[in-house]
């Protein structure tokens, strides 16, 4: 039994490398098929969706093909046409008739194949035409898209505008500006940079291929060629811009074979140069075409697929250079930089990049209140004016001065301008994750620790007695701004002298003294037994872990505590019936995932941000998203972290 060669041939192609590779560039084919239908019959052939479609004049049909066919895998019936296309929805387009017929018609196979629609045309001037290139947006929705058609010898474009698969009115005839040669031209509606580019190609040698442009009103039409070195007589070219390099990949060598080459896409560059060729391989066809299509893979990978009519289908993988990576620093009050609310241009935090997400990172710490921070590429080697004149070139701000991050939310930035030294805040001081996105030009933060504790707690002597706990409090102290706590708990006498109550202020409570008196856990006075008088504030350092304040007893008194750490103070007021803002509800305030629930009896609820904006009033259970809030319970407050 006879078997067939293809599957050998196949895996003996193994990776052809192109000639003239330019220094970082590469060509390389992966795999080529030269089982095709001849050249006479199916003339253009389009590559959509991984798979090549081919339009058949003499059997009136489209033909699937794949890598390892060895015949039309699939047929679907359209017409005796030889122009065949694509929108940028997939959408199929085949001219009705053979390029000199008088019919003005397509038909069109949607994405999906399950709907096939002709469409009467009467925007298309007279003129043979025997090549399609690419349709733009889809035509058979409501948005539309526009098919360009450059008769043969014509200095004209027809642009016709279909929508929900029929033409509209307002479809346009163009005189082009510029255009010189239009032999049987394919033309193709090509985005760059974000703009629309008509691209003419016909069939001719040398820079025969045009960038036409329509003017903003669509009134008209100018042309520039494209200088295409080396390029050979046939039809066929697509355009690509990957990285921030725009290429174009046209037909070289023999005239009408299967050689290309990929230079930069120029109108401009009189001496543009081969960046890398695939070598001919095939022999002439009589379709005078060598179709080609573009795949951007990512920053560095574009898949080229190959229609060469008669000769084989096949793909190749063009690498380009990878772009050096730019530094990023996080420069200003943040701990790793000036560490000082005045900046300084040499100090800088450096993010690291993260090639699969494209964006830059950073862990600091921001302890200084009023503090800001920035974001530049550079630092300077000197802190004066010459050192932020060369910081400032290459800084990105905010919209406006101190506007602060929100956890997760990604706040946009541009480029400085002169007048313009803003900043960046933190909705608290703490530690922070800063990620920067450099091609969305956008920036955001997550929480990773606060600078201050979610609570306080009052240890001292309890139940009318010397002794002290460690694990029990006499009071917990809620945070009711950033590192701002208060709370309230009756005074105890103390037997051996009957006059005061003696406490101290703690992180964390703990299972014995040694887990407490730590440094930086427990905060009192430098003198051991300050008098701590009511209604007043007093000044501290809070460096001691081992000493106590008092308080005169008085029977049946409640204290309200007040330690606000951002300034060192800690403050007493008194009340034998009561103390206004102490927390005597049952409820309790609990944060999940996504969301906050105020458990238990409450007459008022209140849920604001950090930064003091109200999410929330009445609702015991809120859905918010993860980050720091404060929640007011019957006029208690307590600063809760959402996960």
């Amino acid at each position: 039994m006879r078997k067939s060669l293809l599957p050998i041939l196949l895996a003996f192609v193994a990776l052809f490398s192109a000639t003239n590779a330019n220094a970082g560039y590469s060509l390389t084919q992966s795999w080529k098929n030269s089982t095709v239908p001849t050249a006479t019959n199916t003339r253009q052939g389009v590559f959509a969706r991984d798979t090549f479609f081919v339009q058949n004049r003499t059997t009136s049909m489209v033909e699937t093909w794949l890598q390892n066919s060895t015949a039309a895998v699939t047929t679907k019936a359209t017409t005796s046409g030889s122009n065949i296309c694509t929108d940028d929805a997939g959408n199929l387009i085949v001219k009705t008739g053979f390029g000199n017929s008088t019919t003005k018609s397509i038909t069109v196979i949607s994405a999906d194949g399950l709907t096939t629609k002709t469409i009467a045309l009467t925007g298309i001037r007279g003129g043979r035409n025997d090549y399609f290139g690419h349709a733009s947006g889809d035509i058979l929705s409501s948005t539309g898209g526009y098919l360009y058609v450059t008769p043969n010898s014509s200095t004209t474009i027809s642009a016709v505008r279909i929508v929900n698969g029929a033409e509209t009115a307002d479809s346009a005839y163009y005189p082009v500006t510029g255009l010189t040669n239009s032999n049987g031209a394919a033309t193709y509606s090509v985005t760059i940079n974000g703009a629309e580019h008509i691209i003419v190609a016909p069939r001719a040698i040398g820079n025969s291929y045009f960038d036409c442009i329509l003017s903003s009103d669509r009134s008209t039409i100018t042309a520039s060629k494209i200088y295409t070195p080396s390029k050979s007589a046939a039809f066929g070219c697509t355009i690509f811009t990957v990285g921030d390099t725009t290429y174009i990949a046209y037909p070289t060598g023999t005239n009408y074979a299967d050689g290309f080459s990929i230079a930069k896409f120029t109108t401009t560059d009189a001496n543009n140069a081969v960046i890398v060729s695939h070598a001919v391989e095939k022999t002439a066809n009589t379709a005078y075409a060598n179709w080609l299509f573009s795949e951007v893979v990512n920053d560095t990978t574009v898949n080229i697929y190959q229609y060469h009519p008669g000769g084989m289908f096949a793909k190749y993988v063009f690498t380009v250079p990878a772009k050096p990576v730019p530094d990023l620093y996080l420069i200003g009050s943040i701990d790793e930089a000036s560490n000082s609310t005045t900046w300084d241009a040499t100090k800088g935090c450096k993010m690291t990049y993260n090639a699969t997400t494209k964006t830059y990172s950073a862990t600091v710490n921001m302890t200084k209140a009023g503090g800001t921070f920035g974001v530049s590429k550079v630092i300077a080697e000197n802190n004066d004016a010459g050192g932020w004149t060369y910081v400032n070139a290459s800084r990105f701000i905010p919209e406006s001065d101190g506007l602060s991050l929100d956890y997760g939310v990604a706040k946009p930035m541009s480029a400085w301008e002169s007048g313009k030294d803003y900043a960046w805040s933190f909705p608290i001081l703490g530690k922070f994750k800063v990620v920067v996105d450099l091609n969305a030009m956008t920036i955001r933060d997550t929480l990773v620790t606060s600078v201050y504790p979610m609570n306080l707690y009052v240890i001292g002597n309890t139940n009318f007695s010397s002794t002290w706990s460690t694990s029990v409090p006499l009071a917990k102290m809620t945070e009711t701004a950033d590192g701002v706590y208060g709370g309230a708990f009756k005074l105890n006498e103390v037997s051996t002298d009957n006059q005061y109550q003696y406490f101290s202020i703690v992180k964390n409570l703990g299972a014995d003294w040694d887990a407490v008196n730590v440094t930086g856990n427990r905060f009192g006075p430098t003198t051991d037994g300050t008098v701590l008088a009511t209604d007043a504030t007093v000044s501290t350092d809070f460096g001691n872990n081992n000493t106590a304040y008092k308080v005169p007893y008085i029977d049946g008194n409640r204290l309200w505590l007040t330690v606000d750490l951002t300034a060192n103070t800690i403050s007493a007021k008194s009340n034998t019936t009561g103390v206004a803002g102490v927390n005597t509800t049952s409820a309790k305030v609990i944060a999940g995932a996504g969301e906050i629930n105020v458990i238990g009896s409450a007459r008022t609820i209140e849920v604001y941000t950090a930064a003091g904006a109200l999410v929330s009033r009445g609702n015991a259970s809120v859905s918010c998203a993860p980050g720091l809030y404060i929640v007011r319970v019957d006029g208690a407050v307590t600063k809760v972290l959402v996960k």
